[in-house]
């Protein structure tokens, strides 16, 4: 995932157009970008417990599938999921972002 700074850096590196609408049109498409690298991911965390945690979209079997990736980058055997929760509780069914907890058995 691009860092912040390295995001400013290589939108800085980027040349300037003259007139106002390619200058809208390539803040649109720089903005677009930050937002696809933003909302477009999943994250995966530690937890202290023995446990991860991933917050995706897509739903359960989305988070299923990432926790399976997750695991075999580990070399983990399998991936034993544990919950999967909305993360937002009052989204509707479907929509939103979910977080799937598990654990990666070796």
């Amino acid at each position: 995932m691009i860092g912040p700074v390295a995001l400013y850096t290589a939108l800085r590196s980027l040349a300037v157009p003259k007139d106002a609408g390619a200058l809208m049109s390539s803040r649109i498409a720089v903005l677009l970008l930050a937002t696809s690298l933003l909302f477009g991911c999943a994250v995966v965390k530690i937890n202290p417990d023995s446990t991860d945690s991933v917050e995706h979209g897509g739903g359960p079997d989305k988070g299923k599938e990432l926790a399976s990736r997750a695991c075999l980058k580990a070399r983990a055997v399998r991936a034993e999921v544990l919950s999967t929760v909305p993360k937002d509780p009052t989204a509707p069914e479907g929509k939103g972002r979910y977080v799937t907890t598990f654990k990666c058995v070796y």
